[in-house]
């Protein structure tokens, strides 16, 4: 049963769904690659492995925002909270170990600079709620 019901998010949604296409074609290119290289060691396994996992996920939560477009209101729940994280991190952790196939230190590189990247954009998020918060405890009262 979910916790809220919230007004859909248009902006939010298309969003979304321009990130979750994005993850869905970098797996696909990435699993097209994995047939070139029989047999698969060790990771290369866990690459086709997280890949699997992670791509009916994301198409899931494609056809959830399609279904939201058509409603005022959507709900959060928390199977669709635990299929975003598992199609996120399962494309993550599938580059990862094509990266580290590769080369093991491009693959430090690469989790080096994702966490990076994610600690920074945590960082910008907090900001900028924090600025918006400001702006509008500063406006005056309109009166009715």
């Amino acid at each position: 049963m979910p916790d809220k019901m919230y007004k859909v998010n248009q902006q939010k949604r298309l969003q979304s769904n321009f990130m979750y296409g994005g993850l869905i074609g970098i797996g696909i290119l990435f699993i097209i690659d994995l047939i070139n290289q029989t047999p698969l060691d060790g990771t290369l396994t866990i690459a086709l492995f997280c890949f699997s996992i992670a791509l009916p996920f994301l198409g899931l939560l494609i056809v959830r925002n399609y279904q939201e477009a058509t409603h005022e209101y959507t709900v959060q729940s928390t199977h669709m909270h635990i299929a975003n994280w598992l199609g996120i991190l399962g494309i993550f952790a599938g580059l990862l170990a094509e990266i580290w196939h590769i080369l093991w230190i491009a693959g430090c590189i690469f989790l080096l600079c994702s966490l990076w990247g994610i600690i920074g954009y945590s960082l910008f998020q907090t900001a900028l709620k924090k600025a918006n918060q400001r702006e509008d405890a500063e406006k005056p009262a309109q009166p009715s």
